[in-house]
């Protein structure tokens, strides 16, 4: 029998789950710092005796929590999403943002010249043609 009301209970259901998500995040970073990409922000200074440690940490977290939900009959109530899908719906955003890249909204910070027009307008011809195909390599998948 829990302690705690109804709206308590989601509460505290809905600030694991944002937890669990910041955690997440972090375990993103960890895994991306030895990411060769010339593009990472985060330097891989961490030993992996150090990244153990974050992970266990991160693990004793996660029963912590679940050990209190179950004493309190919170159930772990999550919609879950494919991530085929979620990926799907993610390369729109990125087609977006590459569409902020245009030569006409680059003339929004000054005069873009033909031959930078055309450069970036080849780039970004580039760019969109392989998200497309990342997107229709993910819905070969799909039933």
């Amino acid at each position: 029998m829990s302690a705690l009301n109804e709206f308590q209970r989601r509460a505290v259901l809905m600030g694991f789950l944002d937890l669990h998500h910041r955690m997440s995040e972090m375990e993103a970073l960890i895994a991306r710092a030895g990411d060769p990409s010339p593009f990472s922000q985060t330097v891989p200074d961490l030993s992996p005796a150090e990244v153990e440690a974050v992970r266990g940490y991160f693990s004793r977290i996660r029963d912590t929590m679940l050990t209190f939900l179950r004493q309190q009959d919170i159930p772990v109530d999550v919609r879950r999403t494919s991530l085929r899908r979620t990926l799907l719906g993610s390369l729109q955003f990125l087609s977006v943002a590459a569409a902020e890249l245009a030569p006409k909204r680059l003339a929004g910070y000054g005069p873009v010249s033909p031959s930078g027009a055309a450069q970036v307008t080849d780039v970004l011809r580039g760019l969109n043609q392989l998200i497309d195909e990342l997107g229709a390599r993910l819905r070969q998948g799909t039933g």
